[in-house]
């Protein structure tokens, strides 16, 4: 049991080491969306949230698909709220 400790051990701290190295590379994302018109309510904004990283040194963002997907604002916040 010993050695599955130092084992857990290590890896959390290998865990920890890599969030600490590219948490300045993680972004916020904001998106709204216009959804279709109810009655006479006129056509409804819909807000969503997501994340992603800075993947090359001028600033490319990768996110996954469904985050921005049909979005009409994307809006995006890094660590420092810039």
């Amino acid at each position: 049991m010993e050695n599955f400790e130092k084992i857990l051990e290590a890896y959390s701290n290998a865990i920890i080491k890599v969030a600490e190295k590219v948490s300045s590379a993680v972004v916020n994302i904001d998106v709204s969306q216009t959804t279709g018109y109810y009655f006479f309510e006129g056509p409804q904004q819909v807000q969503g949230i997501g994340s992603g990283f800075v993947f090359t040194p001028d600033g490319y963002i990768l996110t996954n698909s469904h985050v921005v997907y049909r979005a009409n604002q994307i809006r995006v916040t890094f660590p420092d709220r810039t």
